[in-house]
């Protein structure tokens, strides 16, 4: 129970620290959700149809119920996740990079809000349904974790700007180790989100496209 309390306390302290990073990240996400939701709308005719056609193929493809082999699908999802993950963390460490960390949250974001927006508008309360059960699974676990990532590899670079430039006492070496440590959790959360990928969010779109046709 100490332990626990410890954690508890240290967890607290660390978020309060970095709380205008966290915001930064939810924000630029947020803000790529809803640009991505409203760039559905001015999609013109041409665009429209093509990705009518992409829609209506990955409805049928959960139709069809294919037997993909999960091992290779997982294997994918993990290293996509990590990949994202990992070039957000070395942005961040290189400080010189890390003005790029936000825009790939906001086109996260994006392709999030765009990928939702398209099937409500298409679908309308079926794509709704159809997002709930193919969309949202996954990312409930995975976008939660990139924004974390994200948000500490800004820290770090926010602490080495202020030691070099503004000469505060904050180190980054103070920042790094709790970075790596939030960021090493925030993999695990995303390997977790790949596993429901691949696993839970087939069989839940599975269940919704037959439902709803």
């Amino acid at each position: 129970m100490i332990l626990v309390g410890r954690l508890e306390t240290a967890w607290a302290m660390h978020m309060r620290a970095h709380i205008r990073t966290y915001l930064v990240a939810g924000i630029m996400v947020l803000m790529g959700v809803v640009f991505g939701s409203l760039a559905v709308r001015v999609l013109d005719s041409p665009q429209r149809q093509e990705l009518r056609g992409y829609l209506y193929t990955f409805v049928s493809y959960f139709l069809e119920a294919p037997g993909e082999a999960a091992s290779p699908a997982l294997k994918d999802a993990v290293l996509e996740s990590l990949k994202r993950a990992g070039l957000m963390f070395a942005l961040g460490i290189s400080v010189i990079g890390a003005p790029f960390v936000p825009v790939i949250l906001f086109a996260r974001g994006f392709s999030l809000g765009f990928t939702v927006g398209l099937m409500v508008d298409e679908m309308a309360l079926k794509g709704t349904v159809l997002a709930l059960a193919a969309v949202f699974p996954h990312n409930v676990v995975a976008l939660p974790a990139n924004m974390v990532i994200g948000a500490e590899s800004l820290s770090f670079a926010l602490a080495w700007i202020g030691s070099r430039i503004f000469k505060r006492e904050s180190t980054p070496a103070q920042v790094f180790i709790p970075a790596v440590l939030m960021s090493c959790l925030m993999v695990v959360a995303l390997c977790i989100a790949a596993c429901i990928e691949v696993y839970l969010t087939p069989v839940l779109a599975q269940l919704a496209v037959r439902k709803l046709t």
